[in-house]
């Protein structure tokens, strides 16, 4: 099974995203965004939803939303 957090990395880096301007689309610092990304802390469901918005992820059986299962 794929490691959560990578499936989250690869879908910001497929929406052209850096950690520090995926962190801004969601509203928060580059150092939150990191710890969600190495999952070091959990995602608030408000922003997996901005997150997601970002990424242009609208079929909830994508597999970047693997890191909410």
């Amino acid at each position: 099974m794929s490691n959560p957090m990578n499936e989250m990395k690869a879908a910001r880096i497929r929406a052209g995203y850096t950690q520090n301007g995926m962190a801004k689309a969601v509203g928060v610092s580059t150092d939150t965004y990191n710890r969600y990304e190495n999952g070091k802390t959990d995602i608030p469901l408000s922003i997996v939803l901005k997150f997601c918005i970002a990424a242009g992820i609208k079929d909830p059986s994508d597999r970047a939303l693997i890191f909410l299962r």
